[in-house]
């Protein structure tokens, strides 16, 4: 290809991304012209590249006629019913990235984009009215298919479905929410979804101080972080259970006697017995507060 050619070849893509004729009237050298211009077109293609147009939909706020504009150079339509999965991966992301275009990107209805390091977004197209069930479905799909495949952690966070392409951003929010929440008050799901935090997003929202009100007047001196293995274990089995000893004591293969002994020694220390529903609401709640605290004071 001659300077002139690439010259021309460089004017004319820059006109197509700006949506405007342009032209150099004036150059001594072609070849100059040629490197100036795709230096320029170099530039232009990163800084409105489609992972920078779909950054600035989740975390900034560009004006509507741009979302517009910048749709249509990408070729992604603007209003289509859509989730956003933020995948937090732990692990090689570049083939987790990989994993994910082979099984949903299109480019056009379905895209993913790593938005920084070790965090993943999807954005799927889906029916309107899709059912929660679905969405969690499509999620845990992800999470496993990226363990099976990618061989790498994951944990897959979601909000509500939206419409148009400005609304992304409070669905992205929804999701690091979820995540973020999900990762201090609920660490053992892999998926969450942002409508299903409950009373996690109600303490995530307390003031500190409050908190450690709370502890000191249900535990006294008692920190729930402190309890051992065993007995943090058979403190979330119950609760999975339904407070139902015989369910529990099945499922951790215990004997129902050892388990009633873990019951009451745990009653003694704490003055909280498990096999009252306002006892265990209370614990249950100490936990999730007593892992609030601890995480925030971990992190800067």
């Amino acid at each position: 290809m001659t300077a002139e050619e690439k010259l021309a070849k460089n004017l004319a893509e820059l006109s197509r991304l700006a949506d405007l004729p342009l032209t150099v009237t004036e150059y001594a050298d072609p070849g100059e012209a040629a490197e100036k211009t795709g230096r320029l077109l170099s530039a232009w293609k990163d800084r409105y590249s489609r992972t920078n147009f779909v950054k600035q939909l989740l975390e900034g706020s560009p004006e509507e006629a741009d979302i517009v504009h910048m749709a249509g150079i990408h070729h992604i339509p603007y209003e289509e019913n859509r989730i956003i999965y933020v995948i937090d991966v732990d692990g090689n992301i570049q083939e987790a990235e990989a994993v994910l275009d082979s099984m949903f990107a299109d480019g056009r209805h379905d895209f993913t984009e790593q938005i920084r390091p070790g965090r993943l977004v999807l954005v799927r197209g889906v029916p309107a009215g899709i059912a929660e069930e679905e969405r969690r479905e499509l999620a845990a799909v992800i999470a496993d298919t990226l363990s099976t495949e990618a061989l790498v952690r994951t944990r897959v966070g979601y909000g509500q479905a939206v419409s148009l392409l400005s609304h992304f951003r409070k669905s992205y929010e929804e999701a690091v929410t979820a995540l973020e929440i999900g990762r201090i008050f609920y660490s053992e799901r892999q998926v969450i979804s942002y409508t299903e935090l409950g009373v996690g997003r109600l303490l995530y929202q307390l003031p500190k101080e409050q908190c450690r009100l709370f502890l000191k007047e249900s535990l006294g001196n008692v920190d729930p972080n402190d309890f051992d293995e065993e007995t943090t274990l058979t403190i979330r089995t119950f609760f999975e259970k339904n407070l139902n000893i015989a369910e529990t004591a099945r499922k951790m293969f215990l004997h129902r006697n050892t388990l009633v002994y873990r019951i009451e020694k745990l009653n003694a220390q704490t003055g909280l017995d498990l096999r009252v529903f306002d006892d265990a609401m209370v614990l249950r709640l100490a936990m999730m507060v007593a892992g609030y605290l601890r995480d925030k004071e971990e992190k800067p």
